[in-house]
């Protein structure tokens, strides 16, 4: 799950240096695929590897139906490009704002 973790204690260098790059390699993943709306909220995203599978993000239910997003939850490099999708197209106005919550 892309979190700081460390309940109850603020997060060392370490644990904040290696939250931001996995960040920076989700968005720069996410930024080369290339979603495809298929309904209110909902996009057709691209696997990485294999470019002819594709998982479904649902931007209003915050899931994607990628292994990454089953196992662990939280926020995949999917949900992250069909965010950006929307809101550059800003097709979708009922599609809910994400916000990011810092975890100690």
């Amino acid at each position: 799950m892309l979190s700081l973790k460390g309940v109850g204690k603020e997060p060392s260098i370490d644990e904040a240096t290696r939250f931001i790059q996995e960040v920076r390699t989700r968005l720069d993943r996410a930024v080369e695929l290339k979603p495809k709306k298929i309904g209110q909220g909902l996009y057709e995203v691209p696997s990485q590897r294999n470019p002819e599978k594709c998982y479904v993000v649902d931007l209003l239910g915050k899931t994607c139906t990628c292994m990454d997003y089953t196992i662990r939850g939280g926020l995949c490099k999917h949900l992250l490009s069909a965010k950006l999708a929307n809101d550059v197209t800003n097709t979708d106005e009922s599609t809910p704002n994400f916000h990011y919550e810092e975890i100690y």
